[in-house]
């Protein structure tokens, strides 16, 4: 949103006091509550590998730099590439399971039935979140538990 004083000087007027920002979307919050959901399996991998990497080749590119001969470019490069590994392998055994609601996508623990933020019951578990809809068209494919023994007979 431009700042007041742009707002003024390109003509835009400036919404009514306590008005709500509304958005196609709608919120999140509670927005598939009693909907199933899914688990998107997956870990800190890739997240620690790069919060370990990119310091190290910043800080190596510095002393790596003109200013500093203190070590060589081969020797940051082959510093990072140990460190990347090692976090690699420490971040695959730490769990980042997710929601699979583009929308949401919020951390789910371990023991979660629901999602704490979209309120989607979790149905099962998928390795990607793309593979969403796949596995929401298998879930609906399948029989009910009980047999479908609720249905009145057709005749």
């Amino acid at each position: 949103m431009p700042a007041p004083r742009d707002r003024d000087r390109l003509g835009i007027p400036l919404p009514p006091q306590g008005a709500v920002r509304v958005t196609d979307d709608g919120p999140v919050e509670g927005a598939n509550r009693g909907r199933p959901i899914f688990r998107v399996r997956g870990t800190y991998a890739l997240r620690l590998g790069r919060m370990v990497t990119i310091p190290i080749l910043l800080a190596g590119g510095l002393a790596a730099g003109p200013l500093a001969r203190a070590v060589t470019v081969s020797q940051v490069l082959a510093a990072a590439a140990a460190a990347a590994a090692v976090a690699l392998l420490v971040g695959r055994a730490i769990r980042d399971d997710r929601c699979s609601e583009p929308r949401c996508g919020a951390r789910l623990p371990a023991e979660a039935d629901v999602c704490p933020r979209c309120g989607g019951t979790i149905a099962g578990t998928i390795d990607h979140p793309h593979d969403r809809l796949e596995a929401l068209e298998r879930l609906e494919r399948r029989p009910p538990p009980d047999g479908g023994a609720d249905r009145a007979p057709r005749g």
